[in-house]
């Protein structure tokens, strides 16, 4: 596979296994870039003509910033730190075809909270949604074409048929089958 920024600049090739071709960029600049990868059989009678994907935006995010702050000793007792906030860091990814989803925040118990969803609708193959909350509700019409990362790491237990799922830091939680 070839990928192509703008539909004109090679930014990269990947070997195709199982359906399935990645590329790992740490160079693209802040900002929008639409790509689109390109199959080229080595044997066009034997495997067909070669094929192109739909546009798939791609958005780069600047990284954030830290700041140090100095604190001056204090008399008397040390204040308590405050845990870190765990958060849930999940990209779903369209690989075996569609997968109409509505995901929304949850609470700490896995209710789903707010009064609109953060993503409904359908990835196509080949799309991705990435999501950060403490915790997501999520309803999948068709889970078993997704592939799923939990901060970094890949879900294997995701589920296969259409149902309503919890994510949390921790893991993915069957709420209810459709």
């Amino acid at each position: 596979m070839s990928f192509y920024e703008d539909g004109v600049t090679l930014i990269g090739s990947s070997t195709l296994s199982g359906g399935t071709a990645t590329l790992a960029l740490s160079s693209q600049s802040v900002g929008s870039h639409p790509i689109t990868a390109t199959y080229v059989p080595a044997d066009a009678t034997a495997y067909g003509p070669s094929s192109t994907t739909t546009l798939v935006t791609q958005t780069v995010n600047a990284a954030p910033t830290t700041t140090e702050k100095t604190q001056k000793p204090s008399a008397g007792k040390p204040k308590a730190q405050k845990p870190a906030v765990r958060r849930t860091r999940l990209v779903l990814t369209a690989a075996r075809g569609p997968c109409w989803m509505s995901v929304w925040a949850a609470d700490a118990s896995g209710r789903r909270i707010g009064t609109r969803p953060l993503y409904e609708g359908t990835l196509e193959e080949g799309q991705a949604q990435r999501f950060v909350r403490r915790a997501l509700w999520i309803e999948l019409g068709n889970p078993a074409n997704l592939n799923a990362r939990l901060n970094g790491r890949r879900l294997r237990s995701f589920p296969e048929a259409q149902s309503v799922v919890v994510v949390t830091p921790k893991g993915v939680r069957t709420v209810s089958t459709v």
